[in-house]
């Protein structure tokens, strides 16, 4: 089937490591046989300079300062769920915020719209990846097309969970949702979370660069987390949650942070505040090849976000054996099966801090409880749920109804 992946995050060569999890997918969709075109055009921003000045600056990410302005200025209906108690200059930004994004979703939803138009022979099926800025390039394409070619929208995006988006930006993906032929969540938290019906699951593509970890990591390696360095990852609370595990844990096992971003400085001075410097590694950026030599020496993966909606990290680290602790924020309960690791209710040093003590085993003996299964366990358990060909076969079949109930709608 000629398929059109529309996308505004894929990997490039400035940013191979970008939404790898898409690319992951195309080649699951080729290697079943489909011929798949990808249009990737990312929405201009100005978020990652402003996010660096700010991360030099020492200021949290995504807060920069405002000029205060009068309460009655503010439309309630334009802020987001999560922004109606903020104070004046915390919803200027906002609101700042939604104009940044309008012009730059605009810019990139023509461009997708135009090089949809110039495909030749046109696609079968169009599969769009979040809806802001794909799916509205999706399906302003498809009411247009003469093939009336059904489209698909798959939904990554946390925006949701978060309550983020504002009350005009919800109803224009309320009315994506509703004219594509199906809608699909990664995960069964982010499909109730989406204002959409009868929405599919179909989670992220395991990749196949991951192998099972040394015999010995279990017993001394690495507490490992990756992830952007950013607030809503709960990195600091790791690290403040590993500050407070006995003496014994932190002497067998160092926590490594994976990623980069404008939290590092902070986290680096938090680990030398609580007088853990020595045993907290940040690696930086690394890729993918190098994320899973960090996983073969890792005793266990932890994911302290309060909010996920899915668990990347957590497949790729079972694949190579390693059980995860993660707070139930979403997509850790549907990649989560007994023997996978331990889920944790709230995203704090005391919760986090049990978790890895339960799946490590609090004790001096160097034994490890590691949650009743074996690394080659949970490496098939996830290989069948999670492998290229399963989620393939489950597109495939999206794919074949949509197609089949826009026929019968033209046969009536």
């Amino acid at each position: 089937m000629r398929v059109a992946v529309v996308t505004g995050e894929y990997p490039t060569r400035r940013a191979p490591e970008r939404a790898m999890f898409v690319r992951d997918q195309v080649e699951a969709l080729r290697g079943s046989g489909h011929q798949v075109c990808v249009i990737h055009h990312e929405p201009p921003t100005l978020r990652r300079l402003a996010n660096r000045v700010r991360g030099r600056l020492g200021r949290p990410a995504g807060h920069a300062a405002a000029p205060a302005q009068p309460e009655s200025a503010l439309p309630e209906s334009a802020l987001p769920d999560s922004a109606q108690s903020a104070s004046t200059g915390a919803r200027w930004r906002i609101l700042g915020r939604l104009a940044h994004d309008g012009v730059g979703r605009t810019l990139a939803t023509a461009t997708m719209m135009r090089d949809l138009r110039r495909l030749d022979p046109a696609p079968e099926v169009v599969h769009a990846h979040n809806v802001f800025p794909a799916g509205v390039a999706a399906v302003r394409y498809a009411a247009r097309a003469q093939t009336h070619v059904p489209v698909v929208v798959t939904e990554h995006s946390s925006a949701f969970l978060r309550g983020q988006l504002a009350a005009g930006e919800v109803r224009t993906a309320a009315r994506v949702y509703r004219a594509a032929a199906r809608v699909v969540a990664v995960s069964p938290r982010q499909a109730e979370a989406i204002p959409a019906t009868d929405v599919e699951v179909v989670p992220n593509v395991l990749p196949a660069d991951f192998t099972l970890r040394a015999p010995d990591a279990a017993v001394r390696g690495d507490i490992v987390s990756i992830g952007t360095l950013m607030p809503h990852k709960g990195m600091e609370t790791l690290v403040r949650a590993y500050a407070a595990l006995p003496a014994h844990l932190r002497e067998r096992h160092r926590l490594v942070l994976v990623g980069d971003g404008p939290q590092a400085s902070r986290l680096t001075t938090t680990a030398r505040e609580l007088g853990v410097h020595e045993r907290v590694v940040l690696t930086g950026h690394l890729r993918r090849s190098d994320v899973a030599g960090v996983l073969r020496g890792a005793a266990l993966l932890v994911s302290a976000s309060p909010v996920e909606t899915f668990g990347m990290t957590l497949i790729e680290g079972l694949a190579s054996g390693v059980p995860f602790v993660a707070v139930r924020s979403g997509g850790p309960e549907s990649v989560w099966f007994t023997g996978a690791g331990v889920l944790v209710t709230h995203s704090t040093p005391e919760d986090l801090g049990g978790g890895i003590r339960q799946a490590l085993g609090d004790d001096e003996s160097g034994t490890s409880a590691q949650v009743g299964s074996s690394d080659a366990e949970r490496r098939t358990q996830v290989q069948r749920r999670f492998g290229a060909d399963e989620v393939a076969a489950r597109l495939s079949a999206i794919y074949r109804a949509a197609v089949a109930a826009r026929d019968g709608r033209r046969e009536r």
